[in-house]
């Protein structure tokens, strides 16, 4: 691998595993208290976990992203010295209308939500900072830098035989797949909650989280990853 893209790759790392480490601060002593398994182990366990996803999602990235015209722009820049201010202000104001439309929906959405639901999230809600760090570094480098990529090359390398520019249309695809799998991925947190998971949780669940997700898909795809780290912030 080569100098620039192996540092890309540590960077995202970094990145992702700093919101795995703050998440695993903010809910460890939670854990302990529902699992018999000493606290070393039941964090090294987590946090190990953690490394291999976003160890797995960074490489797919680095390796597959160039090959269809995906990738982080304005970090890759920063890598090689080359001036990057005008790339972050570009990808910051389409981050700031996308995160501005997705708090609204969101805000809009909590009004539907479920009743057991909004009795149960409103007690544990994560800090801010938190959220934030989690999931506008980590669930990016996974779900975007990571599954988006995969889909979307998978899709332009067996359906068009990885001959000629992407369809648009993979991206699309792509972005919609890995947000539905980004909705779904919060529903253990939710069971962890100890809300039930019926067909209204899990659909409000799904729904909710999509429609954030697909724009930072789209995000990442016209803009780079910084974009959809930014709008998810």
């Amino acid at each position: 691998m080569k100098r620039s893209p192996m540092l890309l790759g540590l960077t995202l790392w970094a990145a992702g595993m700093f919101g795995a480490v703050i998440l695993t601060q903010a809910t460890w002593p939670k854990l302990l208290t529902m699992s018999p398994l000493p606290a070393p182990l039941l964090v090294a366990a987590g946090l190990l976990q953690s490394a291999f996803m976003i160890t797995l999602a960074v490489w797919v990235g680095v390796a597959l992203g160039p090959r269809i015209g995906l990738g982080a722009p304005a970090i890759s820049a920063m890598l090689v010295n080359k001036p990057s201010a005008r790339i972050w202000l570009a990808q910051l104001r389409q981050a700031v209308a996308a995160g501005g439309l997705s708090s609204l929906f969101i805000a809009s959405a909590q009004r539907a939500a479920p009743a057991p639901l909004q009795e149960v999230v409103s007690g544990n809600r994560m800090p801010l900072m938190v959220r934030m760090l989690y999931g506008g570094l980590t669930e990016e480098v996974l779900m975007r830098w990571g599954l988006m990529t995969l889909l979307a090359w998978a899709s332009w390398r067996i359906l068009q035989r990885g001959q000629e520019r992407p369809k648009e249309i993979w991206f699309v695809v792509a972005a919609a797949l890995s947000a539905a799998a980004f909705g779904l991925a919060h529903l253990p947190a939710v069971i962890g909650m100890g809300v039930e998971t019926t067909a209204p949780v899990v659909l409000y669940i799904t729904g909710v989280n999509f429609i954030p997700g697909l724009l930072f898909g789209l995000l990442f795809w016209r803009h780079g990853l910084e974009a959809a780290c930014l709008a998810h912030m």
